[in-house]
């Protein structure tokens, strides 16, 4: 239905929520349809220069195809892993060509060309595609691999390429990057944090010293009034592989928006550079601070099904539940200034479930805190249904809030299909997989245990016989010299969730690092695979191998400042025969030694057979608000063996508040990139600054 009218803010509302009503059709002409809004005419202030987005309409009467990568691999495995798949009408048979069709990356010298048709099964609507990698010795940047769907036989194409990354690992790979608060994409301060942290990392051949130019380079922040400004070199010892760089944050008494800081790398004397930029923001903290939450459970870094709790898909990704728990829990917080009454409103927009067929749809509504209250939790209505679906998203907004910034605006949850098998592989032990953050679904073992364990899984319905497909992926390890490799088929018996897969293990004499092999599944012949791959680490049994962890089960580990303490642990496997010695530091992230922990930069010894020993880091209980901070316990200068991981992270929780509330807001139009469909409501979302 067309719209035309005005839109009105409140003093002080800085978001509004514009409705588009879709009709349903029983058209099957296989096309998408887009509409677009358009800002014109504001009666104060300026429009930005984007002030048109756009949704786009899809029929749902027909298959809906799709393609989507399935994660980055290194040039050294064997695949980089597509999933093809299909929403809507999927009760037909169908096939869809699917081929290699461009990236950065060459064909027959980085990969193997894949050109080829898919053919799907009445009712099927997933199947995995393998990239054959190959691994040579040319120095490279990191490079890419689209896969692209083409000519389905019955329905419309959604997303038509996905890309993959082949990372180099033949030079030193250079990144910066934001070390962000609490799991956010993007890293906010407050500007009374002191600094704003990042770091500078190098993956791939990272054996010889070598240095880099950082500088803080553009922003809406600026140098000398907000920040100090940095122009340096930083040098890395042979074998290191990241740093933190602190910006220092200048405190004033304006009250300013959300400002930026940038710090980027040039001029390294050693490899390439991939990403040479990254962003931070700093807030205003004399506010309240808005963020949104799904809440999770004991399942969190879990790949499992909880009915009516929450967890994880794949580590810190999107969590995930079950069509069949009843709702979605979300959690609106506020910290910093809450000394006031204050409104927020909440809604879900956009994702990919369609509402009022997969979940209950929230309008635009205002909820209230009252002085001093600082969470408020949101359920959502999800339907179980009995349609065979791809997983879908929901997510919740939260905007216009009459005091105060948003830190994190949405949370998105995943809703799981039960009416048919969901696939997923895990190992056997998740109980160090924090040890190792390229894989969530991670464990370890001695190359002298004789195999790793996975188990391939299966929940939703499995009232019937199926097949998948399971095959061993080299990462660091080599097929034939390290593990046996495997590439079979596994039956599952009607009412079979659960089966164990071993991959032999192979014990050498020689020394070696950390080595990794990743189990794939894929080509189900029902059902959709829910994670494709999870990956072990094989330590070497002739050296010791030795890492740093923080001692809760938590990807970020909080602790309150009131806590006392961080306790971290440092642990050796493998060969652990004869006593050792390894050097521990503390290092500041956005957490200041002497002011907010007691620093430590000591020697730990290890007597023979000795494989942990706790570190204990002393936190200070200010009374100031200056949000949470972090801080990294660094291990090196190992007297024997090898580090597998090298630093974690701690993070201390502020337990004061702020006062003095103020309101910022920001002008511009933002599309939600979302997929609308028959008989929902298209979603916008308006800024404005006054």
């Amino acid at each position: 239905m067309a719209l035309n009218k005005a839109v009105s803010f409140a003093a002080n509302e800085t978001r509004n929520t514009i409705r588009v009503e879709i009709k349903s059709t029983v058209d099957i002409s296989g096309i998408s349809e887009s509409i677009d809004v358009a800002l014109t005419n504001v009666s104060t202030g300026t429009l930005a220069s984007d002030c048109v987005a756009t949704g786009t309409i899809k029929d749902l009467s027909q298959s809906i195809w799709a393609i989507k990568s399935n994660g980055d691999s290194s040039q050294n495995s064997e695949y980089l892993s597509y999933t093809v798949y299909r929403n809507g009408d999927t009760t037909k048979a169908a096939s869809i060509k699917v081929a290699t069709s461009g990236g950065s990356a060459s064909t027959t010298t980085d990969y193997d060309i894949v050109d080829s048709t898919l053919y799907f099964a009445a009712d099927e609507i997933a199947k995995t595609v393998l990239v054959k990698l190959n691994n040579d010795i040319d120095l490279e940047k990191d490079e890419t691999v689209i896969l692209s769907i083409t000519a389905p036989t019955e329905g419309i194409l959604g997303t038509v390429s996905a890309s993959g990354t082949i990372y180099e690992n033949d030079q030193s790979i250079w990144r910066v990057g934001t070390i962000a608060n609490r799991g956010n994409a993007v890293n906010h301060v407050s500007e009374g944090s002191d600094y704003v942290a990042f770091y500078v990392k190098r993956t791939g051949n990272i054996t010889e010293a070598a240095t880099i130019k950082i500088n803080t380079a553009g922003g809406t922040a600026t140098a000398g009034k907000d920040y100090v400004a940095i122009d340096q070199n930083i040098t890395f010892a042979a074998g290191e592989s990241k740093k933190t760089i602190l910006v220092k944050v200048l405190t004033d008494n304006e009250l300013e928006n959300t400002e930026s800081i940038v710090l980027a790398i040039n001029n390294v004397s050693d490899g390439t550079i991939e990403k040479s930029v990254a962003t931070s923001y700093i807030y205003d903290s004399s506010q309240s601070i808005w963020r949104v939450d799904a809440i999770t459970d004991e399942a969190f870094n879990r790949n499992i099904y909880k009915k009516g709790a929450i967890s994880y898909v794949n580590g810190y990704e999107e969590p995930s539940v079950d069509e069949g728990a009843g709702y979605i829990t979300y959690v609106v917080t506020r910290k910093g200034d809450t000394s006031k009454e204050e409104i927020i409103t909440v809604a879900t927009i956009g994702g990919t479930a369609r509402s009022g067929v997969d979940y209950e749809m929230l309008s635009p509504t205002q909820i209230t805190f009252a002085a001093g209250e600082t969470k408020k939790s949101l359920l959502v209505k999800v339907y179980d249904d009995t349609s065979k679906e791809e997983n879908n998203s929901v997510n919740l907004y939260i905007m216009n809030p009459t005091g105060g910034v948003i830190e994190n605006a949405s949370a998105s949850v995943v809703i799981n299909d039960n009416d048919q098998s969901v696939w997923s592989v895990d190992t056997a032990s998740i109980t160090d997989a924090y040890r190792y953050p390229q894989s969530h679904t991670a464990s370890y073992g001695d190359e002298g245990q004789g195999y790793i364990t996975y188990t391939v899984s299966r929940t939703g319905d499995i009232s019937q016989a199926a097949t998948i497909k399971v095959s061993t992926m080299s990462g660091l390890a080599t097929a034939g010299v390290d593990y046996e490799a495997i590439n079979e088929y596994l039956t599952f018996n009607a009412g079979e969730s659960l089966k164990t897969v071993l991959v032999k293990v192979y014990d050498d004499t020689v020394l070696e690092s950390l080595e990794s092999v990743t189990l794939v599944i894929s080509d189900a012949n029902k059902g959709i695979i829910n994670t494709s791959s999870a990956t072990s680490y094989i330590y070497d049994n002739e050296q010791s191998i030795w890492s740093v962890n923080v001692a809760q089960d938590w990807i970020a580990h909080d602790n309150d400042e009131g806590s006392g303490y961080i306790t971290y642990v440092v642990t050796r496997n493998g060969n652990t025969e004869s006593a050792a010695d390894i050097n521990i530091k503390t290092v500041d992230g956005t957490a200041l030694s002497g002011t907010d922990y007691t620093a430590i930069n000591e020697t730990l010894h290890f007597n023979a057979g000795e494989t942990t020993k706790t570190v204990l880091v002393k936190v200070s209980d200010d009374c100031n608000f200056t949000g949470d901070k972090s801080l990294y316990l660094n291990i090196f200068g190992q007297s024997s063996g090898v580090i597998s991981n090298t630093e974690a992270i701690g993070r201390i929780v502020d337990n004061d508040y702020a006062t003095n509330s103020t309101t910022k807001t920001i002008t511009e139009i933002e599309g939600m990139n979302n997929y609308l469909y028959d008989s929902n409501t298209a979603n916008w979302t308006v800024y404005y600054n006054p």
